[in-house]
This record gives structure tokens, sequence and C-alpha cells, in this order.
């Protein structure tokens, strides 16, 4: 059934609660007097009926007014109307004092169920009383007789009591829904100046907006653009708003995705790239477009185009690409140059660092020449003297003059020259036997067994010639039977570079430096053994310590020094021996090479 908006909001305001309920007692006790005031004026107690029920109507529709106080006024009014209508018929037809309610009755159907109520329930009660005036007038209808005044006046006190509070409820609830109205009035005007000024806002910050960006609603006619996509379209935001997104979307453009779209349309977010064509074709404009759904239950509300331009990036990427297409063939001439380059390079560290292997062999030769002058040259002058006791025994035998005594001395001395030349011959041969075993170490790398000891002492035999110019201390502390399986040559001419550097570069200005030599196997791993160079020297800065590994780096470049030594004895301890080697120096503190090499190493 429609019923009016204002009727619920009527209903549902306690003052007319409170008015309804006095309305109710009100109808009740005045239709109970009526009743009692027709039964005790014309003694007929059918008259005091629909009086009578008129009160009981508004004794049930009260009760109902406690749940439901729209649906009470529903059945107090049509309950009245009907009653009305019956006592008319049944007793005074026009004549009627319950005609005076007529109006009331209308009226209160108006304002409970709405205009459509109203206008039927006057023409209904228009049409029936129409009907009982023809009806009596053409002689069909006669009614028993009018009501007394008495009747009649209490008809029409209570016509304009009930109607009187009715409209006071009303007027007082209209009141309060004026109030309310002003007031959701003055919520929406600050609601809608606030949406005013975020309307604004948005519109800055869209503006500001780096990137190309508009919003548009789910039929696509464009709501809000920034300056810079309406810029980039020629056109202004009055031109297009409200008119087609496809401004946007397709003008001069090219490469739309419909996946793209698709996506959206399942409220999903979507990229595709745009080109706009220019000329030349290396001004195409290139966006990367991204597409933004709003959904509100699940439908689309609205959509965010943004446009980001990537021109710089695409066509950077469009050259990195040509690029590539020719980078595998210049990748590949330029691998093979490297290749001869690191063929060239190889070659020629081989040569220098043979190079630099004969220089050592060529001072080792050097200091072998000169240690084996000094026994050769004794043996020599002994064997001279020895030939001349010789010659002096033989003249004294033929001149038969030969004494016990004079036998005896040359015996002696015979003996002694002897004795003189072996000495001297047996020197010369270890420095002979030292120089070949270390020659042949320097220039094979042959894998073999040695003693760590003995080998050490024959390379100190080798060098020591050469470190007599200067007054400066060697110290070995090597306990015999530190059995390598590995190579003495590379170990050799590490120990070779080491002693070197250090009375070239350690000694530097020094007139007594100490160079200590040590070896001892690791407690925890027994197979590796700890090989500790150390001397008392000037040390080294940490610029040079990060440098002196580096091939041809050296602070004697031009005063003899290659710069290979150290790099050798890098890659010697790693590659070759397979150890490690630590450098620890400060200026001022001397310097400490720590090797750690295993015993038996897995391969070169």
């Amino acid at each position: 059934m429609p019923v009016s908006p204002i009727s619920f909001a009527i209903a549902d305001d306690a003052d007319f609660r409170r008015a309804s309920r006095r309305l109710h007692i009100a109808i009740g006790v005045l239709a109970l007097l009526v009743a009692a005031a027709n039964v005790l004026q014309t003694g007929d107690v059918s008259r005091g009926i629909v009086p009578g029920a008129i009160a009981l109507l508004a004794d049930l529709s009260e009760r109902v007014a406690q749940r439901d106080p729209r649906r009470a006024l529903m059945l107090l009014t049509l309950g009245i109307w009907i009653a009305i209508c019956i006592g008319m018929w049944w007793f005074a037809g026009v004549r009627s004092s319950s005609i005076a309610l007529f109006p009331f009755l209308i009226a209160v159907s108006g304002w409970v169920m709405g205009r459509r109520w109203l206008i039927g329930l006057a023409l209904v009660s228009l049409a029936y009383i129409l009907g009982l005036g023809v009806a009596e007038l053409v002689g069909f209808y006669v009614p028993r007789g009018p009501s007394t005044s008495l009747v009649f006046t209490l008809s029409a006190l209570i016509s304009i009591g009930i109607t009187t509070l009715f409209t006071l409820a009303v007027f007082a609830a209209f009141e309060r829904i004026n109030g309310r109205l002003l007031e959701v009035t003055d919520s929406m005007l600050a609601h809608n100046a606030e949406l005013a000024m975020r309307e604004n806002d948005m519109e800055f910050l869209v503006n500001a907006m780096p990137v190309r960006m508009a919003i548009v609603d789910s039929e696509l006619r464009v709501l809000l653009a920034n300056a810079s996509m309406l810029e980039m379209q020629g056109v202004t935001l009055d031109q297009v708003k409200g008119q087609s997104a496809s401004i946007f979307l397709a003008r001069n453009t090219s490469g739309q995705s419909p996946a793209a779209w698709e996506k959206v349309r399942r409220g999903e977010i979507a990229n595709y790239l745009s080109t706009v064509e220019r000329e030349p074709p290396e001004r195409v404009m290139v966006h990367q477009v991204t597409l933004i759904p709003k959904l509100i239950n699940g439908t689309i509300d609205l959509i965010i185009i943004v446009a980001q331009d990537i021109s710089e990036l695409y066509h950077a990427n469009h050259a990195i690409q040509a690029l590539n297409d020719t980078l595998e063939l210049r990748v590949k001439e330029r691998t093979e140059e490297l290749a001869q380059t690191m063929i060239h390079l190889n070659s020629a560290r081989k040569e220098l660092v043979q190079s630099e292997a004969k220089a050592t062999l060529g001072a080792m030769v050097a200091s072998i020449t000169h240690e084996m002058g000094t026994p050769l040259g004794n043996s020599l002058m002994t064997a001279s003297t020895l030939r001349d006791q010789v010659n002096d025994f033989r003249q004294c035998v033929n001149a038969g003059q030969l004494r016990r005594s004079e036998l005896e001395a040359t015996l002696q001395g015979l003996t002694t020259g002897i004795e003189l030349i072996e000495r001297n011959l047996e020197r010369a041969s270890g420095l002979l036997k030292s120089f070949k075993q270390g020659a042949a170490d320097q220039f094979t790398e042959q894998r073999r067994e040695f003693d760590l000891a003995e080998t050490v002492s024959e390379i100190l035999t080798l060098v020591r010639p050469t470190l007599k110019k200067a007054a400066h201390q060697l110290n070995v502390d090597i306990p015999p039977g530190l059995v390598f399986d590995s190579y003495p040559g590379p170990l050799g001419q590490v120990f070779i570079n080491l002693i070197n550097n250090a009375w070239l570069h350690a000694f530097e200005g020094m007139n007594a430096g100490v160079l200590s030599i040590s070896a001892t196997p690791l407690a925890d791993s027994p197979d590796q053994v700890r090989i500790t160079i150390a001397d008392n020297g000037i040390g080294m800065s940490e610029e040079v310590q990060a440098k002196m590994f580096e091939p041809f780096f050296s602070t004697k470049i031009g005063k003899g020094g290659t710069g290979l030594g150290m790099s050798i004895v890098e890659g010697i301890v790693r590659k070759t021996l397979g150890g490690t080697l630590q450098v620890d120096s400060a200026p001022g503190k001397g310097t400490r090479y720590t090797l750690t090499v295993p015993l038996r190493p897995v391969s070169v």
C-alpha cells in the first residue's frame, strides 16, 4: 500500500506518539458520552451501538499503537468512517450529527496513509452522502429520525476537539521535521562546500601530476583531465567535459589493446603502449597507458587514465636493440682481438718470467764461479807446492843423500797437501752439486720429494756469495724431516725472490739488518706447513702493500727492478704450490711474509 513518506516521519515522532495516545483516549471517552446521551435522551438502546463500537475501536487502536502507531491510526480512521456510515444509514441519514466527523476522517487518512487515500476517502464519502440524500428525496430511503440537539452538540465538540488535537500534533511533528530538514540542509550545504573544496584540491593535484591524466565515468565520458593531457590533444576541459574519452584514447594513436580494456571491464588494472605519430618518425611519442577502474559494489563507477611519456626510453631501447643486432659480430671480433692480445701478453710474461729466472741463474753462476775460485785456487796452489816438494825429494834420492828425517818430512807434507786439496775439491764439488740441482729445479719445475731444510740450505749456498756484499744477518730455523712431495724449483724461486727483495728493499739504508726464515707444521692441519720469512727492515705503506703483487709494480723501476718478482712469488705460491701468501708490514716495523703450503699439493 503506497504511503506518504511524511506519514512515516510523523508516526515515528515522540510528540506525535503522545498526542496519538491522548487522541485515542479522547475519542473513546467522547464516544461513550455520545452513546450514553443517545440512549438516555431517546430511550433507544440501539442508538448507543455505533458510538459504543467507536469507543471499543479506540481502545483496540490504542493497543495496536504501542507497536505500530501508523497502523493504529489507519485502523481507527477507517473504523470510525465505517461506523459513521453504518450509523447514518441506520438512523438519521444525511441529517445525522456524525456527518460532521467526515472532514476530520478524510484529513487524518491523508496524513496517515497519503494523498491517494485522502482523495479516495473524500470521493467515497461524497458519493455515500449524495447517495443517501438522493435516496431520501426520491422516497427510496426513509431515516428513522434526526439526532437530538445534545447529540449534535457533542458531535460538533468531538469533531472540533479531535481535529484540534490532531492538528496540534501534526504541527509539532512538522516543526521537528522542519528543524531536522534545516539541519540536514545545513549539513548538506557544508558537505557540498567541502566536496567543492575537495574537487578543487583534486583538480589541483591532477594538474600537478607529472604524468598525463584523465578521469572518465563508466560510459567513458570525460569528467576531468589535467593540463598536460589537454595540451597534448590541443583541447580545453570545457570542450571535452562530458564528451567521449576517445579523444584521449584514439586520436592520432595506435597500439590500443582490446585485452587491456577487457581487464578493465573485469575490474582489473590494465596497461598498454600507445603511440602518437609525429614527423619525422624519430619524433614518435610513446606513452605507457594505465587504466585504473574504481568499483562500487562490483560495478565500475569511474576509470582513471594515466599516460606516462616514455618516448626517450622507447627510442633508447630501439637504439640499444639496433646496437645489439650488431653486437654479436662486434663482440666476436673484439674477442678475437683480445685473445690475440692475451696470447701476446702471456708470451711476453713468460719471456719476462724466464728472463727473471735467467737473471737469477746468471747471478747464481756468478756467485758459484766466485765461490769455486777459492777452493780451486787453493787446490792449485797446494798442488804446485807438492810438486816442488816432490822435485826436491827426487833430487835427494838421485844424489843418494836421502835421510830418514827428510823422508818423513816429505811424506808429512804430501799428506797435508793431499788433505787440503781434498777439502777444497769437496767444497767445489758441493757447490757444483748445489748449483746443478738448483738450476735443474729452476728450469724444469719437476715435482719430486725433497726435505725442506736441505733444499733451503742448498738455496742459501747458492745465494750467500751475493749476500756478502752487505753485513746483514740471515737466520734459518727449519727442522729436518719436513718432506714435501712438491716443486722445489718454484719454491726455491720464492725464497730467492723474497731474500733478494729484503736485501734490495727492506734493508735499504741499513747496515745490520736481520732476515729470519722458519717453518713449522700447522697444529690443526699436519699436512700444511707455515713458512715465515720476516725482516726488521723499513717496512711498507698500505699503498705499496695494495699494489706489491701487481705485475710491473716496483719502487725500484729504473734502478734495476723489473716489477715482476713479487708477482711471480704470488703466482707460484697460489697456483703452483697450492698455498696462500699473507703480508704483514708497516713503515718502520719490518715485513713478515707468511706462506701456508701443503706438503703434497693436489695439482700444479
